[in-house]
């Protein structure tokens, strides 16, 4: 994570999500992806604007990042471990940024 924070602080990306599922396929591409450093638990600093059918980091901006054994999220529940059987179906997942 601390390398994609350097990454991401240096200058302006775009994030890419490409999820194939036995529901369809979605994607998401946002113009202005960052996260902070270990101090904000890699925080989504920003995303910019949103294209596609699949918005996923609306709600998230601001908020740490998590795993199933990691909550850092404000909220008591652990969404990583919550939506973790979700993803099971998904065939193919692909995340870049450019």
């Amino acid at each position: 994570m601390e390398k994609l924070h350097l990454i991401t602080s240096s200058t302006r990306y775009q994030l890419l999500i490409s999820i194939k599922h036995p529901w369809g396929s979605f994607s998401a591409q946002y113009d202005d992806f960052s996260i902070g450093n270990s101090t904000s638990f890699y925080n989504l600093v920003s995303i910019g604007r949103y294209n596609g059918n699949l918005n996923v980091f609306q709600w998230n901006v601001n908020q740490p990042f998590s795993t199933y054994d990691q909550n850092h999220y404000l909220n008591a529940q652990n969404c990583a471990r919550k939506y973790l059987k979700v993803a099971g179906g998904i065939s193919q997942a692909v995340a870049m940024i450019i």
